[in-house]
């Protein structure tokens, strides 16, 4: 089934880019699609700036692009709202990035 929302269609194509994926559907997720955890520390980034969606935990894991695109107001692996507490993640995974490329 094809992404409905402008959110789940923005995950989907950076979910494609990061995986050299043709297709994402909304009922993927990510580790079934051949994605493991240093995909994540790359993808999660642009997530964040694309969409206001930050992983944090496990949510991505378990969860498919539905609805990981239906916590956009909240951080993916919580039920807490989103709020600015993660900063310091957000720099790990950018320095992280960084050594990579």
């Amino acid at each position: 089934v094809e992404p409905q929302t402008p959110t789940e269609k923005a995950i989907a194509a950076i979910w494609a880019d990061t995986l050299g994926c043709e297709r994402v559907g909304r009922y993927d997720n990510f580790f079934d699609l051949g994605g493991h955890s240093l995909l994540v520390v790359k993808m999660a980034p642009r997530v964040l700036s694309e969409t206001g969606i930050e992983f944090n935990g496990f949510g991505i894991v378990t969860l498919n692009l539905s609805q990981i695109a239906a916590k956009s107001h909240n951080t993916v692996g919580t039920q807490t709202q989103k709020t600015g507490r993660f900063g310091g993640v957000r720099r790990q995974l950018r320095g992280i990035l960084d050594k990579l490329s």
